[in-house]
């Protein structure tokens, strides 16, 4: 494959997501990149689902968060944060690396004003967003749900190649037609 090696590529470019990601989320949570790394690279810390996984080696891997597992994280670090003695045992508990820990604890958080002011625009906008992404699955479980309702749509369904948008979308018009009186082709 013109002397690359497709599994060694496949790992620069995951690792190099990965850290893209994982800079990018600590800016939006101003905390530490190196605190970040520690707490997500053990998948026990967050619920199960929330760290995916990718391999990209014999024995090497990639973690990335899923938007609850971001959500998660956020609170996680939040809660104890509001003493120094909550801190110190969160630190204790999740971050194995000595030189992290005591980064974390002797960096304030919050010292960066750009990444902070750059975090009161940013976060509302994702919660927005997940709002959106909420909504959207909402209206597809209401699509199906009313496709599952018509015989209509369950015959052309039975096909597996297609789904309920497909089937909804086929019959719409039909049912223009029905409601306005055939006046069309």
């Amino acid at each position: 494959m013109n002397g690359l090696d497709p599994q060694a590529y496949l790992a620069d470019v995951l690792d190099r997501i990965q850290d893209h990601k994982i800079n990018r989320l600590a800016e939006i949570l101003d905390e530490d990149v190196d605190l970040l790394r520690e707490i997500i690279s053990n998948d026990d810390n967050l619920t199960y689902g929330k760290i995916i996984s990718v391999v990209t080696g014999d024995d090497e891997s990639t973690a990335a968060l899923t938007d609850d597992g971001v959500d998660e994280l956020r609170q996680m670090l939040s809660d104890p944060r509001r003493s120094a003695e909550t801190w110190q045992e969160f630190l204790d508990c999740f971050v194995l690396d000595e030189d992290i820990a005591t980064r974390a604890r002797h960096i304030p958080r919050g010292s960066n004003r750009a990444v902070t002011h750059l975090a009161h625009i940013v976060l509302p906008l994702l919660d927005a967003w997940k709002g959106l992404r909420a909504r959207a699955a909402d209206l597809g479980r209401k699509l199906v749900a009313d496709a599952r309702q018509s015989q209509a749509c369950r015959i052309l369904m039975s096909n597996p190649d297609v789904g309920a948008i497909k089937a909804t979308s086929s019959l719409l018009p039909l049912k223009s037609r029905e409601t306005s009186g055939n006046l069309g082709p």
